[in-house]
């Protein structure tokens, strides 16, 4: 329905007014590589892998934004939210087939609503604003366009006769050798539709034992297409983030600990989507006795164990679990990267089967109306309540992506949100001492250096700052720290020191 793609856009509409903002000026706006679509262009997005990602395809897509908009980010704001609003066409289109499939004999009214509410759940939810609001999440947006198409394409294969539904696999494949290209996440679609195939496909038997059955070796054999797109995504994905991982001493335990902080952070914030930030800080110890760190350690466990216990008369909250975990897995303590603990635009495909659950409870609440056995004033106060609870989350949406308007905004917030990240601290005094204002960025970077002294980049940025107001001393005392806990880094400043900036 029009709904699904109206709601989105108008939610996100104040991105349009954003300009570029944090890694966007690294990725556009001092980068020349991806400027066009000629042959030394589309060289630059197949070989290069900028920030530690492999995303052919996504540069294709700002190569035409700059070919069309220049260095305008209108444009490319504008194609983010078209992209999204596609998006929630289509998942529209998934959730109103899972339901159908789930709830047989509901009637397409009901089913219709149900499909709606899902659509809009996913498409105007907070977490989702780091994924459209950013232009550098393009990536987000355009693989989850191919990953949902994908699954629409294997959903159609089985309505259909044999010789159609191989068609549909087809378009299946294709669109997931397409969406690896445009950001490797989508790897996870065969394992999401093994999954399906168990529920609400019902074409495998609940209990694996049994999947080895020589009437199910079609089902495996349609996947095995899949597998060499997978492995060579994975694999791309996994040399680049060995490459450039900094936190390669991270223990079992702690990857462990991580994993499950991130299983049980996206359920929550998709319930109290509050105190949402550009940055959740990695810190320094992760105790997994640690308050934050065993709730969600606890919370996970009893989620599984809940679900396993309800699976015969809710099948569906396991085969969405199961989902849910095997999309953020990659993105979660397994094999970590960079300096956050966990990031709102890795919801943006992994939250898709809340949201499909969310469409069946609304309904499930159309069908008990129908059948009489929820009173008219008890259906009213519901159904006011979810629109209610739609209407805020619109509300929270278009708020937050004002945070994204510039970067100076963005990393105000996060310092709002957590006073104590000296990263959104290192980020804001940067960026303010890139606009001039060196007195309140040396505060900020102090307060950085302040939070954690063993952190390089802020006293390699203070020695800057302290030379440019003509204060050696105390930029000389900045560049001795850097000398303890990063020679290689402070010997290349000492130069410019020497010469007196």
């Amino acid at each position: 329905m029009l709904v699904a793609v109206i709601v989105p856009l108008a939610a996100f509409s104040p991105a349009l007014w954003n300009g570029f903002v944090w890694d966007d000026h690294f990725n556009f706006v001092t980068n020349l590589g991806y400027r066009g679509l000629g042959p030394a262009q589309l060289h630059w997005m197949v070989t290069n892998t900028r920030l530690s990602h492999w995303i052919p395809v996504t540069w294709l897509t700002l190569g035409l934004d700059y070919a069309v908009w220049g260095m305008h980010p209108a444009g490319y704001h504008l194609t983010n939210l078209l992209l999204h609003a596609a998006n929630g066409w289509l998942f529209f289109l998934v959730a109103l087939r899972l339901i159908h499939l789930a709830t047989p004999g509901a009637g397409t009214g009901s089913e219709l609503a149900g499909a709606t509410a899902a659509s809009l759940f996913f498409s105007i939810h907070p977490l989702r604003v780091e994924s459209v609001a950013w232009i550098t999440e393009r990536r987000d947006v355009l693989s989850g366009f191919f990953f949902l198409l994908a699954i629409l394409a294997y959903l159609r294969a089985h309505e259909h006769p044999t010789g159609r539904a191989r068609r549909w696999i087809a378009v299946s494949l294709a669109s997931f050798q397409v969406g690896v290209l445009a950001k490797s996440i989508v790897i996870t679609l065969p394992a999401v539709l093994l999954i399906l195939d168990v529920y609400p496909l019902r074409r495998l038997d609940p209990r694996p034992a049994r999947w080895l059955a020589a009437a199910n070796r079609g089902i495996f054999t349609e996947k095995l297409p899949f597998l060499p797109m997978a492995v060579f995504g994975g694999f791309v994905a996994t040399s680049i983030i060995g490459r450039a991982n900094e936190f390669t001493s991270l223990s079992i335990l702690e990857r462990v600990t991580l994993a499950f902080y991130s299983f049980w952070f996206y359920v929550w914030k998709t319930l109290i989507p509050t105190a949402l930030s550009a940055l959740y800080e990695l810190p320094e110890i992760r105790d997994p006795w640690e308050p934050r760190f065993a709730v969600a350690i606890a919370g996970s466990v009893a989620i599984t164990a809940l679900l396993l216990a309800l699976v015969r008369r809710w099948p569906a909250g396991l085969a969405a679990w199961l989902c849910y975990l095997v999309i953020v897995g990659p993105v979660s303590g397994v094999k970590h990267t960079g300096v956050q603990l966990v990031a709102d635009r890795y919801s943006y495909l992994s939250c898709l089967p809340w949201a499909v659950l969310f469409g069946g409870g609304v309904c499930a609440i159309i069908r008990a109306r129908i059948a009489g056995t929820r009173t008219p004033v008890r259906f009213r106060a519901v159904s006011i309540g979810l629109v209610a609870w739609l209407g805020v989350l619109a509300f929270l949406t278009s708020q937050q992506t004002t945070i994204w308007r510039d970067t100076e905004t963005l990393w105000r917030h996060a310092v709002t949100v957590d006073p104590h990240c000296y990263v959104c601290r290192h980020n804001l005094g940067t960026t303010l001492l890139d606009d001039g204002r060196t007195a309140s960025a040396i505060d900020q970077l102090e307060r950085a250096v302040a939070l954690r002294p063993a952190a390089p980049f802020s006293h390699g940025t203070l020695v800057f700052a302290y030379l440019a107001i003509g204060a050696p001393g105390t930029a000389q005392h900045h560049l001795d720290a850097l000398q303890r806990v990063d020679p290689g880094l402070a010997r290349d400043l000492s130069a410019l020191f020497i010469a007196g900036w």
